[in-house]
C-alpha cells in the first residue's frame, strides 16, 4: 500500500509539473506576440486659428499643440497625429472656458499625408480642413496661395503681385503657386468689386510657402477688424 501511494503520489506530481511547464510556454508565447510592435498610420497637422480667440486644439481628448497655445492669425505647426478617422476638439485657451468650443469633429486624413485645418469660427461648420500638396518652386521664387477663411458666403477677389484669385468662396483654396520673392502688393476686394477692403504690401522670401488668409469681418472693428494674416507652412 505504501509503494502504491508512493507512485500515485509522484504521477500526481508529474501532471501537476506538466500543467506548469505547459502554463508557462503558453504565458511566453502571449508575451513574445505582446512585444509585437504596432505600427499606427501617421499623418502631419497644421492648426490655422482665423478666429479671435486664442485656441488649443484636440485629436481623440489629447492636446496637440503642447508647446504653446494658439493665437489669432497663428498657427500650431505640424504634428504628427494618427491617420484615419479620428475625432479632434477645439478649446478656448482661457480657463473660465474649461469646456470645448467645438467637439466631435470628425474627419480622415491620409497616412503620409499633410494638412492644414483652419478654424474660422466657433461652430463645427466654421472649420475646414485642406490637403497640403507641395513642390518645390522655382530658383529665387516663393511659393503662396490664398484661403478664404471669412465665413459666410461672401467670395473674395485677391491679387498678390501679379497673381490673382478671383471669386474665391469659403473655405475654398487656391493652389501654392510660384510668386517673385521681395516686396508684392496684397489687395483683397469683395468678389466683382474695384474698392479694395484690404491694400498692402508683404514681403516674401525666396524658397519659403506662404499661406494668407484672414481675420475678422467686413463690419468689424478693434479686434475683429478685417486683417489679412500670413503664415510660413
Amino acid at each position: 500500500m505504501n509503494v502504491y501511494k508512493t507512485v500515485k503520489y509522484i504521477a500526481a506530481y508529474i501532471k501537476v509539473l506538466a500543467l506548469v511547464i505547459l502554463a508557462g510556454v503558453v504565458w511566453s508565447s502571449c508575451k513574445k506576440d505582446g512585444d509585437i510592435t504596432i505600427v499606427v498610420p501617421k499623418a502631419a497637422l497644421n492648426t490655422i486659428n482665423a478666429t479671435s480667440n486664442t485656441i488649443n486644439v484636440f485629436q481623440n481628448g489629447t492636446r496637440l499643440n503642447n508647446l504653446g497655445s494658439i493665437g489669432t492669425g497663428g498657427k500650431s505647426g505640424y504634428f504628427s497625429v494618427s491617420a484615419g478617422m479620428q475625432t479632434y476638439q477645439i478649446k478656448k485657451a482661457d480657463v473660465a472656458t474649461p469646456e470645448y468650443l467645438i467637439s466631435d469633429l470628425s474627419f480622415a486624413l491620409d497616412s503620409g499625408k499633410s494638412y492644414s485645418l483652419f478654424v474660422a469660427g466657433e461652430t463645427a461648420d466654421k472649420v475646414f480642413k485642406i490637403n497640403d500638396t507641395s513642390f518645390d518652386p522655382v530658383d529665387g521664387k516663393a511659393m503662396v496661395r490664398f484661403i478664404n477663411t471669412l465665413p459666410g458666403t461672401t467670395n473674395l477677389d485677391v491679387t498678390i503681385g501679379s497673381l490673382s484669385f478671383t471669386n474665391t468662396a469659403f473655405a475654398g483654396p487656391s493652389s501654392f503657386t510660384n510668386i517673385n520673392s521681395g516686396t508684392n502688393n496684397l489687395k483683397i476686394s469683395q468678389a466683382g468689386s474695384a474698392i479694395p477692403v484690404i491694400d498692402q504690401t508683404i514681403t516674401l522670401t525666396a524658397g519659403t510657402f506662404y499661406t494668407i488668409f484672414t481675420t475678422g469681418t467686413l463690419a468689424g472693428t478693434g479686434q475683429d477688424k478685417l486683417t489679412a494674416r500670413m503664415v510660413i507652412n
